[in-house]
């Protein structure tokens, strides 16, 4: 009996297991970006943040949905910091500026 999930069956898991951890090396770089932006009270970095931890509650409510409850402590703990994310970057959208309009000197 072969096992299938919401990211697909285990015969093609090598696969699936490749592009989930690229999709989250991309995610991971941009909430590096997201944070450096955010740094410097930038209005794209809010952006970035809240797409990226939107994302990242994506992949991990799929991953719940697969129906591996098992390590539910570790998906969980990832929703929970990634709704924190949303909700600072929410609280705090009047302080970020909105990037310059020209480009050059």
């Amino acid at each position: 009996m072969a096992f299938s999930g919401a990211l697909g069956s285990l015969e093609d898991f090598g696969s699936t297991a490749a592009l989930f951890d690229l999709a989250g090396c991309v995610l991971a770089l941009a909430l590096c970006v997201a944070g450096y932006m955010l740094r410097h009270a930038r209005r794209t970095g809010g952006w970035i943040a809240v797409l990226g931890a939107g994302l990242f509650s994506v992949v991990w409510l799929d991953y719940l949905r697969g129906g591996r409850l098992q390590d539910a402590p570790v998906p969980l703990s990832a929703l929970a910091l990634n709704i924190a994310i949303v909700a600072l970057v929410g609280w705090n959208w009047r302080q970020l500026r909105a990037s310059r309009g020209h480009v050059g000197a």
